[in-house]
This record gives structure tokens, C-alpha cells and sequence, in this order.
């Protein structure tokens, strides 16, 4: 974990001076609006959240309930597929 907090502040760092010469991948300017910045940290949360739910429920199928991988991918299945409703928003 703080090998990857290491790694995202130089990331931000090298942005940060790149962006003087407007040769930046990613303007971090955008982030001094704390609606995004909070809306950002906000979806990192709830991403991690689904992620790490998703590894749990899948162990806790397959070693607790001793179910196969098969019958764990077919129930964990309808989690990622698209919504026939998700076309409407």
C-alpha cells in the first residue's frame, strides 16, 4: 500500500510539473474543484468496495459453502451484466 501511495504522488508530481509546458497526461488543475475531487474519492471508495466484495463473496462461495467455480461464476454472473434498464438513463 505505500509502495502504490509512493507511485500516485510521484505520478502527481511529475503531472504537476509537465502541465507548465502543457504536456501533461492528466491536468491536475481539475482537481482544485472539490466537487470532483470529492466525487472522485467518493466512486475510488465505492469501486474498491464492489471489488473487494466481489473476491469475498466468490471465496466465501466456493470454500465455506464448497460450491465449484462453475455454479460461483453462474451466480455471481447477473453482478456484471448489463441492465436491460441501464439503455434508459
Amino acid at each position: 500500500m505505500a509502495l502504490g501511495l509512493v507511485g500516485i504522488a510521484t505520478f502527481v508530481a511529475r503531472q504537476r510539473h509537465l502541465q507548465h509546458r502543457d504536456a501533461a497526461l492528466l491536468d491536475m488543475r481539475i482537481f482544485t474543484h472539490r466537487g470532483l475531487t470529492l466525487a472522485a474519492i467518493v466512486g475510488l471508495c465505492l469501486l474498491m468496495t464492489a471489488m473487494g466484495l466481489a473476491v469475498v463473496l466468490s471465496l466465501v462461495l466456493q470454500d465455506v459453502l464448497g460450491l465449484s467455480v462453475f455454479t460461483t461464476g453462474l451466480l455471481l454472473e447477473p453482478g456484471v451484466l448489463p441492465s436491460p434498464w441501464s439503455r434508459l438513463w
